[in-house]
C-alpha cells in the first residue's frame, strides 16, 4: 500500500487502512457543502471485492443535528456481499437545535453506533479535524484519536 498521505496509518488491519483512507475521500469530498449547509452527512463503510466502499451519502436535516445513516438495517445497510467495517460523519456546525452540539468528539449516540455495530468511527469536525474512534481498543479512554492532517472544510 503506498505512503499515505497523512503520514503512518494509525489502523491495525488493511481492512481500516482501506476504511481510514475512504474515510478521508470521502469527508474531503463532503465536509464543504455540510459546513455550508448546517447539515450532517454521512454513511457505512464496507469492504467488497478487496476495496473499500460506502453507503450513502446520506444528509441530514436543519431541524435535527444528526443524520441517519440505516447502521440498524441488515448487514449495517451495506451489500450482503460486503463487510461492514466501520461508518464516517461530519460534525459541521458548533450549534443548532437550539442548543449548542458537540462537534470536536465522539459522544454517546456516535461512541453507540460504533461499539453496538462493531464500526470504527470517523469524524470530520467544522475545523477540518479528522478524529477516528477505534472500537476494539479495550481501555475505552484510548478509543479516540485526532489524526494528523486536516480535511477539507471550505467550498473554496
Amino acid at each position: 500500500m503506498p505512503r499515505h498521505p497523512w503520514g503512518q496509518f494509525k489502523a491495525r488491519t488493511h481492512d481500516v487502512m482501506l476504511a481510514e483512507a475512504k474515510a478521508i475521500e470521502l469527508l474531503n469530498e463532503h465536509l464543504p457543502s455540510s459546513i455550508e449547509q448546517a447539515v450532517e452527512c454521512g454513511g457505512v463503510l464496507y469492504i467488497e471485492g478487496g476495496e473499500c466502499k460506502t453507503t450513502g451519502p446520506f444528509w441530514g436535516d436543519r431541524a435535527t443535528p444528526t443524520v441517519k445513516i440505516y447502521q440498524y438495517e441488515p448487514n449495517c445497510g451495506c451489500p450482503s456481499s460486503g463487510t461492514p467495517i466501520a461508518y464516517w460523519h461530519t460534525h459541521p456546525r458548533l450549534s443548532g437545535a437550539k442548543q449548542a452540539l458537540v462537534w470536536d468528539h465522539f459522544e454517546g449516540p456516535d461512541k453507540d453506533i460504533a461499539n453496538d455495530y462493531h464500526l470504527h468511527g470517523y469524524i470530520g469536525a467544522v475545523d477540518g479535524r479528522l478524529i477516528w474512534y477505534d472500537w476494539t481498543e479495550k481501555n475505552e479512554a484510548n478509543r479516540e484519536h485526532t489524526l494528523n492532517g486536516r480535511i477539507r472544510n471550505t467550498t473554496g
